[in-house]
């Protein structure tokens, strides 16, 4: 038996590793111990021709990190005197007070913690078994249930593509955040949680590399996200450091599992050293446009700088006419054109960034200003508004439409017509519009040898909704309705200036009214001498009021 001054040394040791690490008897302990008179443990499972010593600690819950591991360090209550072989051990009450054995056997009831070291390897092997349950110092136990010391806080992690012939060091950092700059990585390397022990060659794939758990850390003791590293040390293809970053492992069996693609990884030295401008942004202002377009105001903008590390500044102060330069305008449609502007700065590339300019003007100064700057003018509309009534002439185009709902232009001239459409020019309804003439114009929408085109708006409030004269109507979508003489007025004159159609391929005409029976109330087509006027379904449906009913995908009316 092991002399009792030896049991000081062996004390600190097990506070340190966690379980007896002293020199040996020259005798075999099982052959001098009478267990008759003694506490023991047995161990069924060991491996043959081992020695071993044990330690038992005051803890019955559960080894989930390094953490509940040191405090359980703190515990020691019973220890083999120096090492057995054999499957059963004699324990020993230890005096804290004094740091050493008594003479007295272990004689406690209850569940405790159990350590072991395994001598017979070339490296004494630690392992330990959680929640092993004595009465009156006797207990039982299997050597398949402890575990080594080193699965505490450790990990496992699998690797694919990197290259076969690579010895190399893996590494994990408890740093969640994003890398953008060199200083992040200086940063995260200070957070090391787990490596692997010592390098790795000869890797081919599909096993998992154990991780230790690093320092005095509770290593990787959660599911969560960590920052892995794989520093190459030898390799016929590439060599370096390099990094992924949000590397999920999940928990299983007190083990952390990881998977990474070599592929997916990013080489250290390809972190930027500086904090940089990554891009500019111009902010959608709303400002007051008169043209030449060259006297915008760029007062009104705000300009934020988004930095390659994920952070951003605002720089408004920082404008100034003579920086921004405007390289193009584009029309788009009016009340939102693309804007490509670039901001020159020292320590930044030119960024090009589009932004909206609108324009906070009444709808006729709004398309007289589109005018100057195109002949096809698109207009979004975005709030109701009243309206005195515009003409359009020389052979220009504008389309107007609503944004996400619909929109109405309402009515408030003296009288006469909304809209005069002039020789050659045209005018378009898209969707979310609607033309109100307000029980007052004489016809919502006027037009002389011009093209108009309704495809998802509205016509309502007017003596006529539409009249037009030797020109083109084409009815894609829409409504014409509550009008109180005619829907649609088709008129071929006598001056042989154009034979006008109304070509209806979808939408519904109906509630219009008329003061004069022979007219009509929903369409009335009239020609006049050498014209041919025609009106043309297809395949909509057609509803009057009054005296004039259609089924037939085509109808032309006689000369008069």
């Amino acid at each position: 038996m092991a002399n009792k001054k030896n049991w000081l040394g062996i004390l600190a040791i097990v506070l340190v590793f966690g379980m007896m690490v002293a020199g040996c008897d020259n005798g075999d302990n099982n052959k001098n111990n009478d267990y008759s008179e003694k506490s023991s443990i047995t161990i069924i499972n060991l491996p043959t021709t081992s020695s071993f010593s044990v330690v038992v600690y005051n803890y019955d819950g559960e080894i989930t990190s390094l953490g509940t591991w040191n405090n359980a360090l703190t515990k020691p209550i019973a220890a083999s005197d120096g090492y057995f072989t054999g499957q059963k051990a004699a324990l020993y009450s230890i005096d804290l007070q004094s740091n050493l054995t008594s003479n007295k056997p272990f004689t406690q009831s209850g569940t405790f913690l159990v350590a072991i070291v395994n001598y017979s390897k070339e490296t004494p092997e630690f392992l330990f078994t959680t929640r092993v349950d004595f009465v009156n110092g006797y207990a039982a136990s299997s050597y398949n249930a402890f575990r080594p010391i080193t699965d505490i806080g450790g990990a496992k992690i699998g690797i694919s593509n990197i290259p076969q012939d690579a010895s190399f060091v893996i590494t994990v950092y408890d740093y969640e955040k994003p890398m953008y700059l060199f200083s992040d990585w200086t940063d995260a390397a200070a957070h090391i949680i787990a490596s692997s022990i010592g390098t790795v060659s000869n890797y081919y794939g599909g096993d998992y590399i154990n991780l230790l758990a690093f320092g005095e850390t509770d290593g990787m003791t959660r599911n969560g996200k960590y920052l892995v590293t794989v520093s190459i040390l030898t390799s016929t293809d590439k060599t370096g450091t390099y990094y992924l970053s949000d590397v999920n492992f999940n928990i299983s069996d007190y083990i952390a599992y990881g998977f990474i693609d070599f592929d997916d990884m990013i080489n250290i030295l390809e972190l930027p050293l500086m904090r940089e401008v990554k891009s500019l942004e111009l902010s959608t202002t709303k400002i007051t446009y008169s043209p030449p377009f060259e006297s915008l105001d760029l007062s009104t903008f705000s300009l934020i700088a988004h930095f390659n590390d994920n952070t951003e500044e605002d720089w408004s102060n920082k404008i100034i006419n003579s920086e921004l330069l405007i390289d193009g305008f584009d029309i788009e449609y009016y009340g939102g054109k693309a804007l490509t502007v670039t901001y020159d700065l020292i320590l930044t590339s030119i960024v090009s960034n589009e932004c909206y300019v609108q324009y906070d003007s009444p709808l006729k100064t709004k398309i007289d200003q589109a005018f100057l700057l195109s002949d096809d003018v698109t207009i979004i509309i975005d709030e109701d508004m009243e309206f005195e009534g515009y003409g359009i002439e020389g052979n220009k185009s504008l389309t107007l439409k609503g944004d996400e709902i619909e929109r109405t232009i309402t009515f408030v001239g003296s009288g006469g017509n909304m809209f005069d459409i002039g020789y050659g020019s045209k005018l378009t309804l898209g969707n979310n519009i609607c033309l109100d003439g307000n029980n007052i114009a004489e016809t919502v929408v006027y037009g002389w040898m011009n093209e108009l085109v309704l495809a998802g708006g509205k016509i309502t409030g007017g003596h006529r909704g539409v009249h037009y004269e030797n020109g083109t109507f084409i009815m894609e979508s829409g409504e014409i309705y509550n009008n109180t003489a005619n829907g649609v007025f088709c008129e071929g004159s006598r001056n042989n200036d154009g034979d006008p159609s109304f070509i209806m391929k979808g939408g519904k005409i109906h509630g219009n009214g008329s003061l004069d029976v022979d007219q009509g109330g929903g369409v009335y087509i009239f020609a006049g001498r050498d014209v041919d006027s025609s009106f043309i379904m297809e395949g909509c449906i057609f509803r009057s009021d009054l005296n004039m009913k259609c089924a037939t995908l085509e109808q032309k009316c006689e000369n008069t």
